[in-house]
This record gives structure tokens, C-alpha cells and sequence, in this order.
């Protein structure tokens, strides 16, 4: 029996989850600050400092995705020839 087909859907709806509810913070951050972008509302509601660090962590998964990515087409290119 495949251990993925209980496990697999488990972890999707938990990640599903828990991005609604990252999401509901998110727009209840920004209704409090009155600001729309992430280094904005860190800094308004936790300072010069913690803003700095979401923007590495911003920086840092989206060199992550694009890593990544490379990485999948290369796979994905050197199984087609």
C-alpha cells in the first residue's frame, strides 16, 4: 500500500490551511497599518530592524523559486532528448 494516499491530501489541506490563515494576518496587518507591501507593514508594526529581515526572507524565497525552477526544467529538458 502507498503510504502517499493518506499522507499526500493531509499535508495539502494543511498547507492549505494554514495560507488562508497567513493570509487573514496579512490583510488584517495591512487594514491596522494602512500599508500594502510587506517591508511597509513590518516596519510599521515592528521597526526598521524586522523590516530588513522580511526583506531578506522576500529576497531569499524568491531566489529560492527561481533556483528551483532552473533546476526542474533543466530535469525536465535533459529527460526529453
Amino acid at each position: 500500500m502507498q503510504n502517499g494516499i493518506i499522507s499526500g491530501p493531509l499535508l495539502i489541506a494543511i498547507s492549505a490551511t494554514m495560507s488562508w490563515y497567513t493570509g487573514t494576518l496579512l490583510i488584517s496587518a495591512m487594514d491596522y497599518s494602512g500599508k500594502s507591501k510587506y517591508e511597509d507593514i513590518a516596519k510599521r508594526l515592528y521597526g526598521r530592524k524586522y523590516s530588513i529581515l522580511v526583506i531578506c526572507f522576500v529576497l531569499m524565497m524568491l531566489l529560492a523559486a527561481n533556483i528551483s525552477y532552473t533546476v526542474y526544467v533543466k530535469s525536465f529538458y535533459d529527460n526529453l532528448y
